[in-house]
C-alpha cells in the first residue's frame, strides 16, 4: 500500500496538500492491512492452541 501510494505521488506530481493525503491514505490502508492479517494469525493459534490442548485431555482419559 505505501509503495502504491508513493508510485502515485511520483507520478501524478500533485500539489502538497493532495500529495499528504495520498501519503497518509497509504499509510492508513498499511496499517489496516496489518491489522487484517495479525488478527488471522492470533486467531488461528488460539484455535491450533484449542485443539491441541483438547487432544491432549482425550488421550489423558
Amino acid at each position: 500500500m505505501i509503495l502504491v501510494a508513493t508510485l502515485l505521488i511520483l507520478a501524478l506530481q500533485p500539489q502538497p496538500v493532495l500529495g499528504l493525503v495520498i501519503a497518509l491514505a497509504g499509510l492508513a490502508a498499511a496499517v489496516a492491512a496489518m491489522g487484517v492479517v495479525s488478527t488471522r494469525m492470533t486467531r488461528r493459534a488460539v484455535e491450533e492452541m484449542d485443539n491441541d490442548s483438547s487432544r491432549e485431555r482425550e488421550l489423558n482419559d
